[in-house]
C-alpha cells in the first residue's frame, strides 16, 4: 500500500494511514454531496472516479441503502425536518451512518469523530455540533 519513499521517518505508519483515510472520507463526502444535489446519473462511471477500495465500499453502501440510511437519520432528528438539513450536513451524516450500519470493521466512535471532522472542514460553524448530536442519537438507538 505504501512505499518507503512516501513514509516520513518521524511519522508512525498508523498516523499516515489515518491521514489517508481522512482524505478518502473528504472525497466520499464530496461525492455524496454531489449525489444529493444532482442525482446518481450525474456521477462519472465508478471506474473513472479513481476511488480506493475503502471509498468504493462506503459509497456502494450508501447508494444501495440510501433509503434506510435516510430513514435512520429522519428518526433521529429532534426539532428538525429532514428536508431542511443543509446538504453538507446531510452528506456528513449519510457517510457516517453508512459506516455505522454497514461497515463492521469501523467502530461507530470513529465514524462519528470522522463525520465531525468533515463537518468542521466543509460545514458552517454549527454543523459539527448538529452532526454530533444526530449521530450520538443514532448510536444510542443502535446500542453501539
Amino acid at each position: 500500500m505504501f512505499t518507503l519513499s512516501v513514509l516520513k521517518w518521524h511519522q508512525p505508519v498508523d498516523q499516515i494511514i489515518k491521514m489517508n483515510r481522512r482524505k478518502e472520507r473528504e472525497r466520499i463526502v464530496q461525492l455524496i454531496y454531489q449525489l444529493n444535489i444532482t442525482g446518481d446519473s450525474a456521477l462519472p462511471a465508478r471506474d473513472k472516479l479513481d476511488l480506493s477500495e475503502f471509498q468504493t465500499n462506503i459509497l456502494d453502501c450508501f447508494v444501495e441503502n440510501r433509503l434506510t440510511i435516510d430513514k435512520k437519520i429522519r428518526e433521529s432528528l429532534k426539532d428538525w425536518r429532514f428536508e431542511t438539513i443543509g446538504k453538507v450536513d446531510l452528506a456528513c451524516l449519510q457517510m457516517a451512518v453508512s459506516e455505522m450500519l454497514y461497515v463492521d470493521s469501523i467502530p461507530s466512535k470513529v465514524s462519528i469523530n470522522e463525520a465531525i471532522e468533515m463537518a468542521k472542514l466543509f460545514g458552517e460553524d454549527d454543523t459539527p455540533k448538529f452532526v454530533n448530536g444526530v449521530l450520538r442519537t443514532i448510536s444510542d438507538d443502535l446500542g453501539i
